[in-house]
């Protein structure tokens, strides 16, 4: 499964950088909803889809997309034109791990993504194909979340983002690991490193901002890649100057804007 599924990650990575010239933002209002769109239906296995624990989705915004597959994600760049094409211009997607029917789901999601060059609405559906009704992506408008509270939520890291001048890149954790954070009212951080369980103070201030203080934690010994993992995890909290929570999501951007951190509501 696993071999299957970075066959069909390297071809949706290929398909999108060898497609057309580069994609110019028109943002059609039909297909830009702040909501972003939900999975409904494919023209595919209906069973898998149905057995997925998450649905893909995906949204689109000043010319830029992000999709997800249910478990990993890509974002990248697309341009809409009013009479249905459609050109995706995305990078490599993150490369974590999940349930056998999830990763079954995400493989078949991808292999039909990479396919797409044509939108239309549907009534109340967004429609996603390949030109012919028999390769066709039929979303619904997501349903709103309600914003989990920074302070009092357990969170668990979703991955490293590193944010350049020209791209953007996004690293998974080690396969086995689990990194997580809790703010207290009080503003007491704590949680998981990967490896030691770790704890401190977090600062919030106006406009969604937060420093966090130095971090002590335990001291037990663990993989040479979970430890360095740890470690850079520690540094990065340390540079962080802002937060936002999206729905069940959180995501903590350093000072030079050079890297985030993607956490998802336990």
């Amino acid at each position: 499964m696993k071999a299957k599924i970075c066959y069909f990650l390297a071809l949706l990575f290929l398909f999108f950088a060898c497609s057309g010239a580069a994609p110019v933002a028109e943002d059609p209002p039909q297909i830009s909803i702040p909501q972003g769109w939900t999975l409904q239906s494919w023209t595919a296995d209906p069973e898998v889809l149905t057995a997925a624990p998450k649905p893909p989705g995906i949204a689109f915004k000043d010319g830029k997309f992000s999709m997800s597959g249910g478990v990993n994600g890509m974002t990248g760049k697309y341009s809409a034109t009013r009479d249905g094409r459609l050109i995706l211009k995305g990078g490599g997607m993150t490369e974590m791990a999940g349930s056998p029917a999830a990763m079954k789901a995400e493989e078949v999601f991808t292999q039909l993504f990479s396919g797409v060059t044509h939108w239309r609405i549907k009534g109340k559906a967004l429609v996603l194909s390949n030109g012919t009704p028999e390769m066709e992506l039929r979303f619904q408008v997501r349903a709103p979340v309600k914003a989990k509270p920074l302070t009092g939520t357990v969170w668990s890291l979703e991955g490293f983002e590193e944010r350049g001048k020209k791209a953007t890149s996004d690293t998974a954790l080690v396969a086995g690991t689990t990194i997580t954070l809790t703010i207290g009212a009080d503003g007491r951080a704590s949680g998981s490193a990967g490896v030691n369980r770790y704890f401190g103070k977090a600062e919030l201030g106006e406009a969604e901002r937060i420093t966090f203080g130095p971090m002590a934690s335990t001291r037990r010994g663990g993989p040479p890649e979970a430890m360095a993992q740890e470690r850079a995890y520690l540094q990065q909290l340390k540079d962080v100057s802002s937060w936002a929570v999206t729905g069940n999501r959180l995501v903590l951007t350093g000072k030079d804007g050079s890297f985030a951190l993607r956490f998802d509501a336990k």
